[in-house]
């Protein structure tokens, strides 16, 4: 880390790595994510891997397709695979843990997104310019 990185080796998004796909052999990736109220990713999809998320503090307004869903800690929601979706912190200082199975680049994508934040994009913007190279798309 060059000193302006936080926490896990990302410079604007608040996330730590838990696990990596490398270090589960594949099954799945596990990363940490701390948001304040309003903040979140841009609607999305995965094309190759589910997603669970499951609030550690806090809580969370997630979207699934259509549905809208609040979901306080100690709360799970599960987002299948080729599922629109997105979500925004309800409470300052609100963490969640997301699980991505299986493993598909989603830390590796979370740094180059991170990047991309860094240097002036919207989350909406740096999801478009690399979504087609992970397993994630704009939506």
């Amino acid at each position: 880390m060059d000193g302006s990185e936080g926490r896990g080796g990302f410079r604007v998004l608040r996330m730590k790595t838990v696990a990596t796909g490398d270090e589960t052999n594949g099954a799945f990736e596990l990363i940490e994510d701390s948001r304040n109220v309003g903040e979140g990713p841009a609607p999305h999809s995965h094309r190759k891997s589910d997603e669970a998320f499951y609030v550690l503090e806090g809580s969370f307004a997630f979207v699934r397709g259509s549905d809208e869903i609040l979901v306080e800690r100690g709360g799970l929601v599960f987002i299948p695979r080729g599922t629109r979706h997105f979500y925004r912190a309800a409470a300052d200082g609100s963490r969640v843990l997301i699980f991505y199975v299986p493993a598909g680049g989603f830390d590796d994508f979370m740094r180059e997104l991170d990047s991309l934040l860094a240097r002036g994009m919207t989350s909406a913007q740096a999801i478009a310019a690399i979504g087609g190279k992970y397993d994630s798309d704009p939506a």
